[in-house]
């Protein structure tokens, strides 16, 4: 039996919005047209606050709750692996700083999904990760924590790599 697992910062749909906050690991994953209009956002705060305003009409369930109470934009920083800008705001609730990664990056920004979605699709049936190092290049470990960070149980993945 093959399972699907939405992909929502490494989460399954499976569990409640409670269990997802505890889990998300402070990171709020957003959806973006483009890397392009990812670029236009993130440069200019206001036109971003209006964004996220937007994404939450449309997806509260992607925020945690204290959303509601409004954030402040905390500092942004780029990313070493990736060289993409990330903002983190702060909310006003409690206090706790959330960074908004783009949906296009992996977590903790590895890489951008593009570039593994094929390989992880194949770790689903089994292939080896030694297979995935000879057609999509990196390391056996980077294929073995690109896979983790789905949340996703292991059980397929090679003894080698684990």
């Amino acid at each position: 039996m093959i399972r699907y697992y939405a992909f929502n910062c490494g989460v399954s749909k499976q569990h409640s919005r409670r269990q997802r906050e505890s889990s998300m690991s402070k990171n709020i994953c957003l959806p973006f047209a483009s890397e392009a209009q990812y670029t236009t956002l993130v440069d200019d705060p206001m036109i971003y606050r209006d964004f996220l305003a937007h994404i939450y009409s449309q997806h509260p369930e992607l925020f945690p709750t204290a959303w509601e109470q409004g954030f402040t934009f905390h500092d942004a920083y780029q990313s070493k692996k990736t060289a993409h800008l990330i903002r983190r705001v702060k909310l006003k609730e409690n206090g706790e700083v959330f960074a908004l990664r783009p949906s296009f990056l992996m977590p903790y920004c590895t890489a951008h999904t593009d570039d593994v979605e094929k390989a992880l699709y194949l770790l689903q049936f089994g292939v080896p990760l030694s297979a995935l190092c000879y057609v999509f290049g990196r390391d056996e470990m980077f294929w073995y924590r690109t896979f983790l960070q789905l949340g996703v149980e292991p059980t397929s993945l090679s003894p080698s790599a684990k």
